[in-house]
């Protein structure tokens, strides 16, 4: 029933009593389901079906896009950090996204991290400074003269960690490679998730 709801965030001018479950979630998807659903799409094609898959299936749940309120996946680079200064984009579409994704890299808080990052291998993509340095902490003290640990998943992991080191609290899940589970190289890599987790589980395929 209606009373067993999470309560909504007040409003002024409620458009009209909540009188069933319709009512009810027709509220609560844009304002409290979707400003705390965030997605990183680095691709305009997924980035775009993303969108559509989302509103199809928030309309299969009987929502109704009625609000200005819009599915929150931002076509950035993940591994990228927030700027200080955002770059001076021509168009105008992409300038807000890039204002508005801005704005949750610098100010947003994650308890909950997924995603199926790519495998990529020492590629030559992704050589980003701020990640880089986050990747110092799996490659401390190892004295191997191969270290396997550019990996663009073993990135994410990284990322993923921080994000939730930030928060100081959270669950993390993700499809990944499995060579760090026993790589020689990447006992840093484990020493370093198990300080920030006090339980992990891995279902090796």
């Amino acid at each position: 029933g209606l009373k067993a709801m999470p309560a909504l965030p007040a409003i002024v001018n409620r458009k009209s009593p909540i009188v069933n479950f319709s009512g009810y979630w027709n509220q609560y998807v844009p304002l409290a389901l979707l400003p705390r659903l965030h997605g990183y799409e680095l691709m305009m094609a997924p980035y775009a079906i993303a969108h559509m898959k989302i509103g199809l299936k928030l309309h299969e749940t009987g929502y109704h896009f009625g609000t200005e309120e819009r599915a929150r996946i931002y076509l950035t680079n993940a591994l990228e950090p927030k700027v200080t200064q955002l770059p001076q984009i021509g168009f105008d579409a992409l300038a807000h996204e890039a204002a508005a994704v801005n704005e949750i890299k610098w100010y947003k808080r994650f308890t909950v991290v997924i995603g199926n990052p790519p495998y990529s291998n020492f590629g030559q993509l992704n050589r980003i400074p701020f990640i880089l340095d986050l990747l110092d902490d799996y490659k401390r003290d190892l004295d191997e003269k191969k270290i396997n640990l550019d990996d663009d998943f073993i990135k994410f992991f990284r990322l993923s960690q921080q994000t939730l080191d930030n928060t100081g609290l959270g669950v993390f899940g993700m499809i990944t490679n499995s060579t760090y589970l026993d790589g020689l190289t990447h006992r840093q890599m484990r020493a370093s998730l198990s300080k920030s987790f006090n339980q992990i589980t891995v279902l090796d395929l």
